[in-house]
């Protein structure tokens, strides 16, 4: 087992196959004929994927679905998110409903469809004008069979004559027999109204990210070259030579002196992880965690005119920091810059999240390596996409760097 699929919830047992069908089918989805598959924090399967299609657990972007078939899921990423905000709605979820969740996961899964506003996505304008998540929960006959089992048994009890009603006592019997005592059991969970989403990130037009510091200030960044309408102010694509220069003067990306000398230990483990990315490709047996200083080194003088400049300008950078030297902007590259930025001091929440996943995507983009320690930490749904496109020993090594740094 691979380190994408350590981090899922395996669902083996008949019983909880039958539920995952019957969330399916309640969601009018096809059931799947797996006996085994895996599940992230949003029921997402990527084996039932492959039976089906990548997209089978929505019914399209504007109602995305889940599947909750344990309180366990709460700690599982979500690995094909189609918004960035997903994983925000689903913790909002499991914290509102802690106790209704574990309580009912018991008997049943709970089928949630995360409905958006706007209620289709036709255009870009529709992105933009994106406003809330509203969260709905049902459980099949079990979320109605509580509230009919209260009512029947109240009766019974209100009712003097009621012991005499054989229909009345067969009601209770027979839902007795297939639900079990539901009485002090939890209640469906209400719905749930997400509205406070600004800044974000949308799997849609080949990717739009949508940065809004302020109401009434916001950028919207495609991946796709393409999909840039005409004549649209501030709209842009990632490779647009004037995107982060605009990002970096309206104070949303900052390259700063300050900033570095208070996180020297993690530019260490930027180059290092750099390092270690570049060793892989020119040496893929290489166990990096493993070499000495002295074997670094070595290889360091072997493979000088391979590896990229960028990593000798990062350590340059470093000690020229440590030794309290005096920088300017000026005396960095286009890419020693590019690896340095970060989200502006002034930038808060989503805002500063959704920046991080925009910059991880352009680093992977623009570079030949990766700092697959940040992508992780910093966009985890976009680390597990590149993971899957690699070989099994790139895969491997990679699980092993992260184990080796106490990140997984």
């Amino acid at each position: 087992m691979n380190l994408y699929e350590q981090q899922l919830l395996e669902i083996s047992s008949p019983e909880l196959v039958k539920r995952y069908n019957e969330g399916l089918e309640a969601l009018s989805l096809k059931p799947t004929k797996l006996s085994s598959f895996h599940i992230d924090g949003r029921g997402w399967s990527p084996e039932i994927s492959l039976e089906q299609n990548e997209g089978y657990l929505s019914h399209g972007p504007a109602n995305i679905l889940a599947i909750i078939l344990s309180p366990e899921q709460r700690t599982i990423p979500i690995y094909t998110p189609l918004t960035s905000f997903d994983h925000q709605v689903l913790q909002g979820y499991f914290e509102a409903y802690a106790n209704e969740i574990a309580d009912m996961t018991k008997n049943v899964a709970l089928c949630l469809e995360l409905d958006h506003t706007p209620r289709q996505y036709t255009s870009l304008t529709d992105v933009v004008g994106f406003e809330s998540v509203v969260v709905k929960t049902s459980a099949g006959n079990f979320g109605n069979a509580a509230q009919d089992q209260e009512t029947l048994i109240k009766q019974f009890l209100d009712d003097e004559q009621a012991w005499s009603d054989s229909g009345l006592r067969e009601k209770i019997i027979a839902s007795a027999k297939r639900y079990g005592d539901l009485r002090g059991r939890a209640k469906l969970p209400a719905e749930l109204i997400v509205n406070n989403i600004s800044s974000f990130y949308m799997k849609l037009f080949g990717g739009v990210f949508v940065v809004a510091p302020e109401p009434r200030n916001k950028y919207v960044i495609l991946e796709d070259k393409d999909q840039v309408p005409p004549r649209q102010r501030s709209v842009y694509h990632m490779q647009d030579v004037k995107l982060l220069p605009k990002l970096l003067e309206d104070e949303l990306l900052d390259v700063n002196e300050t900033y570095y000398r208070s996180e020297l230990e993690h530019l260490k483990n930027k180059h290092d992880a750099l390092l270690a990315d570049a060793f892989f490709q020119l040496e893929p047996t290489v166990d990096f965690a493993s070499l000495s200083t002295m074997q670094r080194k070595q290889r360091l003088g072997l493979y000088a005119d391979q590896l990229p400049k960028v990593i000798f300008e990062l350590e340059q950078f470093t000690t020229r920091l440590t030794s309290d030297s005096k920088l300017r902007s000026s005396d960095l590259s286009r890419d020693l810059i590019l690896l340095l930025l970060h989200p502006h001091a002034k930038v808060k929440d989503q805002t500063y999240d959704v920046l991080w996943q925009f910059l991880c995507r352009v680093q992977v983009n623009r570079l030949e390596f990766m700092d697959i320690a940040q992508l992780y930490q910093k966009d985890r749904s976009y680390f597990f996409e590149v993971f899957q496109s690699w070989s099994s020993q790139r895969q491997q090594w990679a699980e092993n760097y992260l184990k080796a740094r106490g990140m997984i």
